[in-house]
């Protein structure tokens, strides 16, 4: 059977790994530093605290330019949205046809997992937007619980993505399994990281650290993954 990708695929998501990375130093830019509880980044605050009292010192009044400043933030989220969702489903869709075992399971299940990570993300997104419409006495638990759940959902998707892309190039047992170490790694702490979320950047770090590398491999010598898919 005719292979369904080309060197020139490959350069494209190879590209789209650094756009990803541009992409993700804007958003880092637009982030909001607070001192609230055990929080220094008011959007990672939003999140994950899920308690009105955290959330309403994180963005004040309803005249609090810091309102603003969240709102900026969670509109390049969306750019950064698409960014990952484009790059890790053409990463599950290349990639499901290695030739190792389960990778069409694998690879589709990673492209399953960062859709709906996705839309979570955009779920997520339009509560925060419902929550810096409102007055502050207006804040309740109620809500800020349900942008938690949706948060954490998002977050496991994310690192399932990251897990199963790991597997298939741990189990092509050559030097691309480092690669899937460092996915793999990144998706465990990620996942610890829903009962911790100081933990969550670092596994962010490290996960980028290992799609940056095949980042790399995509543009510059995409014949060598040529010879594991076709």
């Amino acid at each position: 059977m005719d292979c369904l990708v080309s060197n020139e695929v490959l350069r494209i998501v190879g590209g789209l790994v650094f756009l990803l990375l541009l992409v993700f130093i804007w958003v880092s830019r637009t982030a909001v530093q607070v001192k609230v509880d055990d929080y220094d980044n008011g959007g990672m605050a939003l999140q994950r605290s899920g308690k009105s009292e955290t959330v309403k010192q994180v963005v004040g009044e309803k005249n609090d330019p810091v309102r603003e400043r969240l709102r900026e933030g969670l509109r390049v989220d969306y750019v950064f949205i698409f960014s990952y969702a484009a790059l890790f489903a053409a990463l599950g869709l290349v990639f499901s046809q290695t030739h190792v075992s389960g990778a069409k399971l694998l690879g589709l299940a990673a492209v399953v997992f960062i859709l709906g990570a996705a839309a979570f993300d955009l779920c997520e997104n339009s509560k925060i937007f419902e929550i810096l419409a409102l007055d502050k006495e207006s804040i309740d638990d109620s809500l800020c619980r349900s942008v938690f759940i949706v948060s954490t959902l998002k977050w496991l998707l994310f690192f399932l993505t990251a897990a199963s892309l790991a597997v298939i190039f741990i189990k092509l047992w050559n030097w691309y399994s480092v690669i899937g170490l460092l996915m793999a790694l990144g998706a465990v702490v990620g996942i610890a990281g829903i009962f911790s979320h100081k933990l969550i950047p670092p596994a962010v770090i490290t996960l980028s650290l290992g799609v940056f590398i095949l980042g790399l491999i995509l543009i510059a010598a995409p014949q060598k993954i040529m010879r594991l898919i076709c």
